[in-house]
């Protein structure tokens, strides 16, 4: 896919020093997004912690949530290589989170290690996967305040990567004391919420798997853009399920605006709105040379 300008995380780095209370920064990166981001600290200086070290998922390094220090003391050691690989391959794969820290490496991964777990209704427990953006960006959307600024007390800035590749900042306050015993509890609306944030998600994944070309050609803000909005259109005349948001989004993305204006398309939506679950075979109906 045609991606536009990578995100120069030195300059970035640099500025977090600026904002930062404590003058000390730290990169959460998602093992899963970055592929060969071990191999990358084996050949930096950098200190390093997985946060599934020492829990069930210690095994799991190819996709760890990894806590690296990259400021200390307003120092920046953090090498421009690894910079520019992190801008190369982090910059659209939601996989990056920053924090501004007073914490040491090690209190500072103890404390992001019990957010790892979270209590969801019904008292079932669950690995809560923060460290990717998209999560994160959920759940700041989806927690009470007060859930919020405890959640986010183990720093004074965090920022992420949103999928489009911009940095979002947010605000929070440092605790220096927490409660060992912490741990997240989501009610089941808040658990709906996190679901239905993340639906865009499994449709992205549905169109990269099933009409790459597509997409190879566009820029990544714009076909996000794109497949987001056509997810709320679809939503209005009643679909509801991922295959059926992936299906409407192939056929507009692919058309011209001669069949999306047509009679055929038109009255497809019509009947549609009567009785969504008829669109997938309306569009079996068609002529695969329509659109």
């Amino acid at each position: 896919m045609n991606m536009s300008a990578s995100i120069d995380f030195e300059a970035f780095i640099e500025e977090a020093v600026q904002r930062s209370v404590s003058g000390d920064i730290y990169m959460l990166l998602d093992h899963a997004g970055l592929d060969g981001l071990r191999q990358q600290l084996a050949r930096s200086p950098l200190e390093w912690k997985s946060l599934f070290e020492g829990t069930k998922e210690a095994n799991a390094m190819a996709v760890a949530p990894i806590v690296v220090s990259v400021v200390r003391n307003g120092t920046i050691s953090v090498p421009r290589s690894f910079c520019k690989w992190l801008g190369e391959r982090g910059t659209y794969s939601s996989s990056i989170l920053i924090l501004s820290s007073p914490l040491d490496l090690g209190s500072l991964a103890n404390r992001l290690i019990k957010r790892l777990n979270v209590e969801l209704s019904e008292n079932m427990a669950a690995l809560l996967r923060f460290f990717d953006p998209r999560v994160f960006e959920a759940l700041m959307n989806t927690l009470t305040i007060e859930q919020r600024e405890l959640f986010l007390c183990p720093a004074d800035q965090w920022w992420y990567v949103d999928r489009t590749g911009i940095p979002r900042n947010v605000e929070s306050v440092f605790g220096e004391n927490e409660e060992s015993s912490y741990r997240l509890a989501l009610s089941a609306d808040q658990e709906f919420a996190l679901v239905d944030a993340c639906e865009i998600d499994q449709v992205l994944t549905l169109l990269r798997e099933r009409v790459p070309s597509l997409i190879e050609s566009k820029e990544y803000k714009e076909f996000f853009r794109s497949v987001e909005l056509n997810m709320e259109n679809a939503k209005r005349i009643g679909l509801s399920s991922i295959e059926d948001l992936a299906l409407y989004n192939i056929v507009v993305l692919s058309s011209d605006e001669v069949f999306l204006g047509s009679p055929m398309w038109l009255d497809i939506l019509a009947e549609t709105e009567r009785s969504p679950d008829k669109f997938s075979g309306l569009l079996l109906a068609l002529d695969s040379d329509c659109f």
